[in-house]
């Protein structure tokens, strides 16, 4: 069964976490960690009687997405499903009733290539693409709850096993990461694994850059 906590995160609206740490749903408010905490507490301070009321209604509607699943012996649905089903006892949204990117991962990267007027920075993104594509033949249909910490490992993992530098890598990473800002910012996801998985680097003296402008330039193509 899947476990959920009420959460606070800086500059963005108050969520909800299901499933440890794989993936959060926005709730439409804004408040403090100290107002959450005394909220939640048996006997919360009377100006935060309100946010009382609020967090045991939300607490209901994910609950009652729990009672579901074990009426219907169906503990471990995926995280996809539950994402769902909680959403819809919440906001009363189907899936099919959300927005044209509802959470694609893969859909939202296309876009961003898309829209990028420099050819390099677009055949840089074009490369991401390209590598986490024969990485995870499945990471088409993904959704941003989807890219988790462990993918990101996963696919660490398989870019160095195909001889890709520190420095190539990270390359990867930050184009994924800059895909996941834009998400968020866009409301589109609460997702975020680059809170726990760290992007490496590698120093390069900007004297072997000067000598070796050649093999800098071809580094996004032959990498």
């Amino acid at each position: 069964m899947f476990s959920f906590k009420f959460i606070v995160r800086a500059d963005k609206n108050n969520a909800v976490k299901l499933r440890r740490d794989k993936t959060e749903i926005a709730l439409g408010f804004k408040i403090s960690e100290e107002t959450l905490r005394n909220a939640l507490s048996v006997k919360p301070r009377p100006e935060n009687v309100k946010w009382k009321a609020v967090l045991m209604r939300y607490t209901a509607k994910v609950e009652e997405v729990q009672c579901e699943l074990m009426s219907l012996s169906c503990r471990d649905k995926d995280l996809k499903t539950v994402r769902n089903m909680v959403e819809e006892s919440i906001f009363g949204k189907k899936p099919a009733e959300e927005s044209a990117v509802s959470g694609s991962f893969i859909k939202m990267f296309k876009e961003y290539i898309n829209r990028q007027t420099k050819p390099s920075t677009k055949e840089i993104y074009l490369h991401t693409l390209g590598r986490m594509e024969l990485y995870d033949p499945e990471v088409g249909g993904k959704n941003f709850e989807d890219i988790y910490v462990k993918w990101l490992y996963g696919f660490d993992d398989f870019l160095l096993g195909h001889g890709n530098s520190t420095n190539t890598r990270s390359i990867h990473f930050r184009n994924i990461r800059t895909v996941f800002n834009r998400a968020i910012d866009f409301e589109v996801t609460a997702a975020y694994p680059f809170r726990r998985f760290k992007i490496k680097n590698e120093f390069i003296s900007s004297v072997w850059r000067h000598k070796n402008k050649r093999q800098a330039d071809s580094f996004y193509r032959v990498a």
